[in-house]
């Protein structure tokens, strides 16, 4: 048998503590969603000596025409600046990524990743393609916008002083 949906349960407004029911649901659903993903991720960036946090940082710093000054990577990522100053630092040391000095604060260094970054970012994201095929499947783009808006706003609602994603932004 299979568990209850939000479909067989009364309406929102005639539900007791419908907001907190709705809360912990989200939790529960996102702590297994992210399980599985980190599990994925671990996986896939192993393969080329990455940890996860290594391989968003790279994976931000490919996927931008502009690059990224170590405090916005640190807010995106979701860890400190001292721990993204240590990633960027060991990425560099392996050809991954380059910096250069910022145009509107020379005192600052921005990150981009090399030809070799992007290839191996591109690696990374490809290998967590073949072990996460059912996430997509019967997915429609509409639908995977529809949920990644709704999480954005959650995030933005909780988090109000979180930046803007680089999808917001555009």
């Amino acid at each position: 048998m299979n568990a209850p949906t939000i479909y067989d349960q009364a309406p929102l407004h005639e539900q007791q503590h419908a907001p907190t029911q709705l809360l912990v649901d989200l939790l529960a659903a996102l702590a297994g969603c992210l399980r599985v993903l980190r599990r994925a991720t671990a996986e896939a960036a192993g393969t080329h000596e990455l940890g996860e946090s290594d391989f968003l940082v790279l994976w931000f710093c490919q996927d931008s025409s502009a690059p990224w000054n170590q405090n916005d990577l640190a807010r995106r990522v979701g860890v400190s600046p001292a721990q993204v100053s240590a990633i960027v630092e060991s990425l560099r040391r392996r050809d991954l990524l380059s910096g250069e000095r910022c145009q509107v604060d020379r005192r600052r260094q921005v990150w981009r990743a090399t030809t070799t970054g992007q290839a191996v970012a591109r690696q990374v994201a490809a290998r967590l393609d073949a072990l996460l095929p059912i996430a997509w499947q019967g997915a429609s783009p509409q639908s995977v916008d529809v949920a990644v808006t709704l999480l954005t706003e959650l995030r933005q609602s909780l988090a109000p002083s979180a930046p803007p994603t680089r999808r917001e932004a555009a």
